[in-house]
């Protein structure tokens, strides 16, 4: 059972910035554990029942739905999406779901060199069970009996977790899903469970273009610098190149403790219920995330310089594939633009170079 405690003070930040044509409501909160979050309301249509008990005599299972990685959208140095969340729909389809996500200010770039794939393996870890909820895959079992979905993914200096759920579950699920911050276990039983998951997901990840060609363009960076990292991880960087089961138990526990700090978290949760409820449910789940108030690491020094560029990446390579497909890829090293997001300029060229109609790049190639 959610049981609601008082409210901590927090501190009202600037409310975004919306379209007329956007009826939901926003509030922007941070916690004082240094945690931001948005609120979101939809009052689209009208909100279900709060009743947040669930049915007693729940049991938890380990059964878990996977589906394959998708080749699309593939980060070129992200672990993408786990699936080792349930995703199952069917006769909640017709009511909105209401959903929560935190992602966290770390990811496979703060892979020590001598753990390749450690960030990745963390993010599965956390799911298994937590002081106030130590069953493993209690969180999955009950997101799956009430029509939901979670997830997670590990990306370059971010990762993510997520799920959706009936509304009237969501005190409940966020309860649950809150306590893989504030107290995970991370069990050294469930060590070698979630290097077999990972291996899984590295094979079937690994027969993929996009990916096999993101691989080879990672190895062309200098050594030293993050982008060589091998995100996804497997057995043989999570077990065989590795002293013992310890070492690797504590250097997990080690990168959650350094890393998984509420002042780099920022969360988002969205429901049909009126803000204040919602910012009561996140700061009483939420706000209890232990904050170090430690900075994240600095990759400045990696920033794009056009002389840091080396001869191996200005060069040609011809792929094999495994697929039936015949493709050239050009690939330019740039500066970073995540300041420029609101204009976003490379995606004024991409359009240009996209565009199918008359006079267009395309249609001259065609010609020619």
């Amino acid at each position: 059972m959610y049981t609601s405690v008082r409210q901590e003070k927090v501190d009202v930040l600037t409310e975004p910035i919306k379209s007329d044509a956007d009826k939901k409501l926003y509030k922007t909160i941070r916690l004082q554990n240094g945690l931001t979050a948005l609120l979101i309301s939809d009052p689209s249509r009208p909100a279900v029942g709060n009743d947040t008990s669930s049915s007693e005599g729940e049991t938890s299972g380990s059964d878990e739905t996977t589906d394959p990685e998708s080749e699309s959208g593939q980060s070129g140095h992200s672990a993408a999406s786990d699936h080792h969340g349930t995703k199952r729909r069917g006769e909640y389809d017709e009511e909105k779901l209401a959903a929560c996500a935190l992602c966290i200010g770390v990811g496979s770039y703060s892979d020590p060199a001598e753990i390749q794939g450690l960030a990745h393996f963390v993010e599965h870890m956390v799911f298994m069970g937590s002081e106030k909820y130590p069953k493993e895959n209690e969180f999955d079992s009950f997101i799956k009996k009430k029509g939901g979905s979670d997830n997670a993914s590990t990306d370059c200096e971010v990762t993510t977790f997520y799920f959706e759920i009936q509304e009237k579950y969501l005190p409940k699920a966020m309860d649950m899903f809150s306590q893989f911050f504030v107290s995970p276990l991370m069990s050294k039983e469930a060590m070698q469970r979630e290097r077999e998951a990972i291996e899984s997901e590295f094979a079937i990840a690994s027969p993929s273009d996009s990916n096999r060609k993101d691989q080879l363009l990672s190895s062309l960076f200098p050594e030293g610098h993050p982008a060589r990292t091998f995100t996804w991880g497997n057995l043989r960087s999570l077990k065989d190149d590795i002293d013992d089961d310890e070492k690797l138990h504590l250097a997990a526990h080690a990168f959650r403790k350094r890393h998984y700090s509420a002042h780099r978290m920022t969360v988002a949760v969205q429901a049909r219920m009126d803000l204040s409820s919602l910012e009561e449910y996140v700061v009483n789940t939420f706000g209890h995330i232990p904050t170090n108030k430690l900075p994240s690491e600095d990759f400045s020094q990696f920033s794009f310089r056009p002389e840091s560029v080396t001869p191996e990446f200005r060069s040609i390579y011809y792929v094999k594939p495994v697929g039936d497909t015949t493709e050239v890829t050009l690939t330019w090293c740039m500066r970073s633009l995540l300041s420029e997001y609101e204009s976003k300029p490379h995606q004024y060229i991409s359009y240009l170079l996209g565009h199918e109609g008359k006079g267009s790049l395309l249609s001259y190639l065609r010609k020619r």
